[in-house]
């Protein structure tokens, strides 16, 4: 692929990207879910579009969905702080607790830093909620 090629799928990619944040936010989620999940297929390594697709699906309550998105731009971007936050607060609200802990625990040994992370460490240390041997 010669530079213009790469230049005019960019902007393409630009294009497609914001026509969905602007569906998103006129509050038409279906219609920006849908060119969300086919741009995933144009560009398959491009962390945002996971995001944001996390982004629609939590708040569609479909939380499955929200955490294989949230995991997908994790997997392509080891220390996001907002898709590992996107998979630890999906488990969270799906009670699954330990996988949500061990999300936290992959980012902060990774080298991530976190402000929330922080946040809700010391808030499930003063409920007695984060188990003894977590290293954080």
């Amino acid at each position: 692929m010669n530079n213009s090629q790469n230049k005019s799928q960019i902007t393409e990619m630009e294009r497609l990207f914001k026509e969905a944040i602007e569906l998103r936010d006129i509050g038409n989620l279906e219609g920006a879910s849908k060119l969300l999940l086919s741009m995933m297929k144009m560009y398959p390594d491009v962390p945002a579009i996971y995001l944001v697709s996390g982004g629609i699906y939590k708040n569609l309550e479909q939380l499955d969905e929200a955490v294989s998105c949230f995991r997908k731009a994790v997997q392509l971007e080891p220390k996001s702080e907002l898709a590992s936050l996107g998979v630890f607060h999906c488990l969270w609200q799906k009670e699954e607790y330990d996988d949500a802990l061990h999300e936290m625990r992959r980012f902060l040994e990774a080298g991530g830093k976190s402000k929330d992370y922080d946040d809700i460490i010391q808030e499930l240390r003063e409920k007695n909620l984060l188990p003894k041997d977590f290293p954080f």
